[in-house]
Order: structure tokens, then C-alpha cells, then sequence
């Protein structure tokens, strides 16, 4: 991949964060889910953020919503319920590209992504393991890891300068 340099602005005071986490109707099933919105908004304010920029990588990839849910088979993403599959894995990537250039254009504090998304999960979906390489602390929500993981990623945020 090809390497990508950017000056920084000097926005150092905001997180990036999964849309999907604002209760934004963006899931694969276009029905909003406003469960996490109150742990964004205590995450912000822990880490001293003024901002949270919201990003959909699967919407910024161009996929509708409501879209079929993708599962990922043999390093591809593929849409189920179509007969033979639609490879998403195309859009994903397209999707995860724009999210890394919008991250680049920001000093963040952390970066909140959704787990179990084919997109914004850190270990296996193709935005989050392409912001994780970033240097920016990763919080992850909604996933089985739960308030250890989240009090701990959040305690080394917090310690980050500025």
C-alpha cells in the first residue's frame, strides 16, 4: 500500500469515531441504535475533546443503507441473502481509504469504532485495522471485551500529550 504524508492540522482536540455509535441510522439494517451515544459523549469529555467527527467508512465506500450484511469468506467480504454474493470488499476499501485521509487532516486524541463491523472493527475489518495503524489510542465499542478493555484504552488516552 502505498504510503500516504499529510501535514497535520492543528485540531488536536477531537476524537474520530464510528457513525454508526451516534445513533445515526448507517447499520447494514437502517434502523438507528442510540446505545452507545452516552458512552461517546463520557469518552469525549474524559479525554478533554471538543469535537467528534462522525465517519460511515461503509457509506463513504458507497454502499446503501440499508444494505445486506457482509461476512467475510476467504480474505473477501461478500454480501449475504444475493444469490452468487456481491464482493464488497471493493467499497470497504474505498470506504477505508477516505476515513484514513480524514484522519490524517486531524491531531486526534482516540479513534471509537464499532467491533464486529466488516468495516470499522480493528482486528478484522478493513477501516479499523487500517486506522489502528495509525498512532492514535483505539477504543472499541460494543464487543465482548467490555469495561476493562474500554478503562484501560481510555487511561492511556488520557495520559497521550496532547
Amino acid at each position: 500500500m502505498k504510503q500516504i504524508t499529510r501535514m497535520k492540522a492543528p485540531h488536536g482536540k477531537c476524537i474520530l469515531a464510528s457513525k454508526c455509535l451516534s445513533g445515526a441510522p448507517c447499520r447494514w439494517h437502517g434502523r438507528p441504535d442510540r446505545a452507545h451515544v452516552r458512552r461517546v459523549e463520557r469518552i469525549a469529555a474524559v479525554l478533554g475533546a471538543e469535537r467528534t467527527i462522525w465517519i460511515c467508512p461503509e457509506e463513504m465506500g458507497g454502499l446503501p443503507c440499508p444494505r445486506p450484511p457482509a461476512r467475510r469468506r476467504k480474505g473477501r467480504y461478500w454480501a449475504d441473502g444475493i444469490v452468487g454474493g456481491q464482493d464488497m470488499t471493493p467499497a470497504l476499501e474505498a470506504g477505508a481509504r477516505q476515513a484514513m485521509a480524514l484522519a490524517f487532516d486531524y491531531l486526534l486524541r482516540a479513534i471509537i469504532l464499532f467491533a464486529l463491523s466488516p468495516s470499522c472493527d480493528p482486528v478484522w475489518g478493513v477501516a479499523g485495522k487500517l486506522l489502528a495503524t495509525l498512532n492514535f489510542p483505539i477504543i472499541v465499542l460494543g464487543d465482548i471485551r467490555g469495561r476493562k478493555h474500554l478503562l484501560s484504552t481510555v487511561g492511556r488516552a488520557c495520559n497521550r500529550p496532547p
